[in-house]
């Protein structure tokens, strides 16, 4: 099986929706593909290095729960594309690929 990695990244690239946190400051960063994962930044930068953290877990507890990972929803004005590492990239991609191989 080969892996093309420009396929493989925009796979694992999910829009992210950054809404200011009126009660604490900062913001609450939501992904709506992946409702599980919810985590917060005191500003953008640090609310989009959250973000690609939060989503790395998401897509690894998926992984290991072998829940599926759903395809990334177009990205949406006020949303930021947020990518999680190439290794969980290519770990996601081949777990993908053997539950299709088990329903084929």
């Amino acid at each position: 099986m080969k892996f093309d990695p420009a396929i493989t990244m925009s796979r694992f690239v999910f829009p992210a929706l950054l809404t200011p946190d009126e009660q604490d400051g900062g913001f609450i960063v939501t992904f709506r593909d992946l409702p599980e994962a919810i985590t917060q930044g005191n500003d953008i930068e640090q609310s989009l290095f959250e973000a690609a953290d939060c989503l790395e877990e998401a897509i690894a507890a998926r992984i290991d729960d072998k829940l599926d990972i759903p395809e990334p929803s177009s990205v949406c004005t006020g949303e930021y594309k947020v990518a999680v590492p190439v290794q969980t990239a290519l770990k996601a991609a081949l777990y993908l690929a053997m539950r299709k191989g088990r329903h084929d």
